[in-house]
């Protein structure tokens, strides 16, 4: 897929690494994860993320102007998130790859950085709190040290465009 984007626009300049598996977990005490589970949330949030970013280095290498790479991580990954390890852990394994990928890929002038946002309310969100969904809501604004939450996801938007501009370097 890469090879074919730098073929049909002449180079690869961005890369936005918005994965995650979130929607359809079941939360449960560390303990108690399932096994299948968690690699299937590793699979998609840490290595996806490793496997697409893999694809374009080269192409930005290439293209002697470098280039940016986004990963979307969580506050989850920085605060914890209890009865989702699972999804923690895959998180600061996105921020741990991004401070990794910054160092190494720096001198080909390819930036990597990582967003982390609050809660974001998506239908997965509402789905992984379930019935919990509403006492979920006043533990995490109460832990808020701005009171903004449950943004729509497109307010991660004007990031994801500052990120990659040159006057980010």
């Amino acid at each position: 897929m890469a090879a074919l984007a730098a073929e049909t626009y002449g180079r690869i300049d961005i890369l936005i690494n918005n994965a995650a598996l979130y929607a359809g977990l079941r939360g449960a005490r560390f303990e108690n994860l399932d096994e299948q589970q968690w690699d299937q949330v590793m699979q998609v949030n840490i290595k996806g993320t490793w496997l697409t970013s893999r694809a374009v280095v080269g192409c930005m290498r290439e293209s002697g102007d470098g280039g940016s790479i986004i990963n979307i991580a969580s506050l989850a990954a920085v605060f914890g998130l209890p009865y989702g390890l699972d999804y923690v852990a895959s998180k600061a394994a996105v921020i741990g790859m991004t401070r990794g990928m910054a160092r190494e890929l720096g001198p080909d002038h390819i930036r990597v950085n990582a967003v982390a946002p609050s809660a974001v309310m998506t239908e997965g969100t509402a789905e992984f709190f379930g019935e919990k969904f509403e006492k979920a809501k006043t533990v995490i604004a109460a832990n808020q040290l701005i009171p903004v939450i449950w943004r729509p996801p497109i307010s991660r938007e004007p990031l994801s465009i500052w990120h990659p501009m040159p006057a980010a370097s």
